[in-house]
């Protein structure tokens, strides 16, 4: 697969953050084009990812990204069973917008994490960006620990000013 980069993040967060963190996706983005990345994957699950995926979508809206690629990652279980009516039309349009759904063997048996980890360990290092906003109370963090030791690049993307210029 070409350079790629994965979102992975907090899956509730406030609207104040969201507003700010979409800002500094499209910057994130920008820069990953420029790096020659033009693949970015999500599960969509609400919060840090779908702001994400939907940074792609709007940033697409634009002639000069129309090339640009999201990829859905698929876990097979009830994606957004217990979420509200407006998180569930949030993840619909991204499914229907995404280039490419892939799904992701053992998705009903596993939890998020396990599935995240596989995809990581199968991932090629020098081609994996890793996107995330860590956090100590969920999975995320031990999903950054694994993708270091990866090799994987980091890219932590804060709510102002932090790492990578974001």
């Amino acid at each position: 697969m070409k350079n790629f980069t994965i979102f992975i993040g907090k899956r509730i967060l406030p609207k104040r953050i969201i507003k700010k963190i979409q800002k500094n996706f499209i910057i994130l983005l920008k820069n990953q084009l420029q790096n020659g990345t033009e693949i970015f994957c999500t599960s969509g699950a609400i919060g840090f990812e779908t702001a994400a995926a939907t940074a792609v979508i709007r940033l697409r809206r634009k002639k000069r990204y129309r090339h640009i690629q999201l990829v859905l990652l698929d876990f097979g279980h009830d994606q957004g069973l217990y979420w509200n009516q407006r998180s569930r039309r949030t993840y619909e349009k991204i499914r229907q917008k995404a280039d490419r759904i892939v799904p992701v063997p053992g998705g009903d048996a596993e939890s998020d994490l396990d599935l995240y980890k596989r995809v990581l360990e199968k991932a090629d290092a020098g081609a994996c960006q890793v996107c995330c906003l860590p956090d100590r109370r969920d999975g995320t963090a031990e999903l950054v620990k694994l993708a270091r030791q990866k090799g994987c690049r980091i890219l932590d993307i804060r709510e102002g000013k932090g790492k990578n210029g974001l």
